[in-house]
């Protein structure tokens, strides 16, 4: 299971609809994401995460909500 990020997740500048940042990293992998593709959200820190990694994540920590963003 993933604990750190690849990247300062403090330092992310966000849009406004917290969807997107400019750096575009999201999840433990710090890559980006594709319009339609199915992601999790923290709603603790609120970054995105790919659906496919969603075993890396402690669900039990925390709460994620499902979306899928286009």
């Amino acid at each position: 299971m993933a604990t750190k990020f690849k990247y300062n997740l403090e330092s992310l500048e966000w849009d406004s609809d917290h969807r997107r940042n400019k750096e575009a990293a999201y999840c433990y992998c710090g890559l980006d994401y594709n319009d339609g593709d199915r992601m999790l959200r923290c709603s603790d820190c609120q970054q995105l995460f790919h659906w496919g990694k969603h075993d890396l994540l402690d669900i039990s920590r925390s709460g994620y909500q499902t979306t899928v963003l286009s």
